[in-house]
């Protein structure tokens, strides 16, 4: 099953540079790149879904968020960067439409 595989994954420990050890792969002593829990272009600082959480986003700040926060470290061409930033502005874009939408907030003074 998906989840316990994954559940299991995340309890095998890995140090600081993300590489986890793969008892089930490879036994005790081998070393692979966490691509799945750990990419690079998540963990840059803080990860992305974990500031996303803190600050309670819908799903399209969380996804303007992600998407602007790791558009130059996910890709390397520019033509990828470019389509990154553009998922980023049809959020962006999807958020203004529906706020315009709603009726007027009253002044309260």
């Amino acid at each position: 099953m998906f989840f316990s595989d994954t559940k299991r994954h995340l309890d095998i420990p890995k140090n600081s540079d993300g590489w986890r050890h793969s008892y089930e792969t490879h036994g005790p002593k081998s070393l692979e790149k966490d691509l799945v829990n750990n990419p690079e272009h998540y963990t840059k600082g803080i990860e992305t879904i974990h500031y996303i959480k803190s600050w309670g986003m819908s799903y399209e700040q969380g996804n303007v968020v992600k998407y602007v926060s790791r558009y130059n470290l996910k890709h390397d061409t520019k033509e990828q960067q470019i389509q990154d930033l553009k998922k980023a502005l049809w959020y962006l874009q999807d958020m203004i439409k529906d706020l315009e939408a709603l009726p007027p907030i009253p002044n309260p003074y």
